[in-house]
């Protein structure tokens, strides 16, 4: 998988014609470093939207296994990620990036930030190397836009915040991450495992197989 693919892809998804039929909502919600968060999101979601981009809308949180707690006498929460602080870094990067783009660029950057820009067998897991480097390549500007900012500041603080808010209200329960929803359906063990392991196989048989997509039959 090369990052030409990557920025074909995205000049593919901003020019994608308007959807025939009724967008399926895909949500994620993942961990910057989680490995299966990591396989769902390059061997599922970016060749499913890829293909039937014009027909999803995507809503992307990335959050997961955080621990929280509160100081004494604080009511500012503190976020304590699974894979350590690098992860935290990633979550609120990618949270940022998400506020910022349009979803097609967000899962660009997503899709970078897990393949690492070195392509070294563990160098996705630099957050804050791939977070400027992905920054760089999809957007050209990572100094120069509110990304940084977002990322050092208050508002990556609140849109993690937020994204915790949003987690801890999931019905069931999340007890795992990648978490996926679709169009906000009750979450269930075998939707979970069918939307997990064969994304583009599942909605087109579940949601636009009365539709005869060419995009399905592909």
């Amino acid at each position: 998988m090369k990052f030409t693919v990557i920025l074909l892809a995205l000049v593919g998804f901003t020019a994608a014609a308007e959807p025939a039929v009724k967008p399926v909502k895909i949500s994620l919600y993942y961990e910057s470093l989680c490995p299966d968060s990591r396989a769902f999101v390059l061997t599922q979601l970016a060749p499913t939207y890829e293909k039937l981009a014009a027909h999803l809308t995507l809503d992307l949180v990335p959050f997961g296994n955080v621990n929280v707690t509160h100081a004494s006498n604080s009511s500012t929460p503190r976020f304590a990620c699974q894979h350590g602080p690098a992860e935290c870094y990633g979550n609120i990067a990618e949270a940022c990036v998400i506020a910022h783009q349009p979803p097609a660029a967000a899962l660009s950057f997503v899709q970078c930030m897990f393949l690492g820009v070195h392509r070294a067998v563990d160098s996705w897991k630099d957050t804050h190397f791939n977070a400027e480097a992905c920054a760089n390549l999809l957007f050209s500007n990572w100094g120069s836009t509110d990304l940084k900012k977002c990322i050092d500041g208050p508002e990556g603080e609140k849109l993690i915040e937020a994204n915790w808010k949003k987690t801890e209200a999931l019905k069931p329960k999340h007890t795992g991450v990648p978490w996926i929803l679709v169009n906000e359906a009750v979450h269930t063990p075998e939707m979970q495992r069918q939307a997990q392991f064969s994304l583009k196989d599942y909605l087109c048989k579940e949601h636009f197989s009365k539709a005869n997509l060419l995009e399905c039959m592909a």
